[in-house]
Parts: structure tokens; sequence; C-alpha cells
């Protein structure tokens, strides 16, 4: 009866120790403006997703191991992998704005009325289409 005892005792410590590395995920994103924007935040592994509250806090499924990741259009993309105490507290993640340096830019004197009928005659284009090293069927034939 005391090894019966024992084996129930080691099979109700593990089961619970495997639940507490599996549940909700929740955690506080910090970021420049995040209040006026939204954040992806997938779960890689069982690809499930949500988005963050405006105070920038989120909860998602998850468990020990799963990759999360974080994106979003103003922000760099942020992965972490989900370890057994992250379940214990809210996480804080940290996001950097995104910075896109542009190569070139053109600035012409064209005045525009804002009517996109109006100001599509006045435009003089040229087609902006490089097919070099663009494999396509219809440029076999």
């Amino acid at each position: 009866m005391n090894k019966h005892f024992l084996v129930l005792n080691f099979f109700l410590l593990f089961s619970g120790f495997t639940w507490a590395q599996e549940g909700v995920f929740s955690g506080r994103i910090i970021a420049d403006s995040i209040s006026f924007r939204e954040v992806n935040v997938v779960n890689l592994n069982s690809k499930q997703g949500t988005i963050n509250q405006s105070d920038g806090r989120f909860k998602i499924s998850a468990k020990a191991g799963d990759s999360l990741f974080f994106s979003s259009l103003q922000y760099e993309p942020y992965q972490i992998t989900v370890t057994a105490e992250d379940f214990q507290v809210e996480k804080t993640i940290y996001l950097l704005l995104l910075v896109n340096e542009l190569e070139e830019v053109n600035i012409s004197a064209i005045n525009l009325t804002g009517l996109l009928d109006k100001d599509v005659e006045a435009l003089e284009t040229q087609p902006y289409f490089n097919l070099l090293g663009f494999n396509s069927p219809l440029l076999a034939a």
C-alpha cells in the first residue's frame, strides 16, 4: 500500500509540474506610442495569434518551448521562446521602432489637386517594370 501511495504522489506531482508549463502566457508590450498601435502576437508552434490591448497587455495560449513572434508595421519583429518561469509572472516585451531608410528619394515640382481623375491626366508617366531576371511563362513564348 505504501508503494501505491508513492506512485500516486509521484504521478500527481509530475502532472502538476507539466500543467504549470502550459496555459495562458500573459505579458505587456512596451514600445513608443503603443496605445495607438496594434501588435500581432503569434504562437508559431500552435499557429494561434492575438493582438495587444490599448495598454499593451496580451494573453495567448502557450506551453514551455513554444516560440512567440511579435510583429507590427512600425516595430522591428521580435521572437522569444517561452520558458516554464514565464507563466509565473507577466512578461514584459520591449519593441523597437522600425526605421526604413530609403536609398533614394525623388522630389518633383508637380502641383497636385487631390482629385485623382484630374491629377492622373496631368501627369506624364513612364512604365517602371524591370523584366531582367524575371522568369515568366508569358516571356518564354
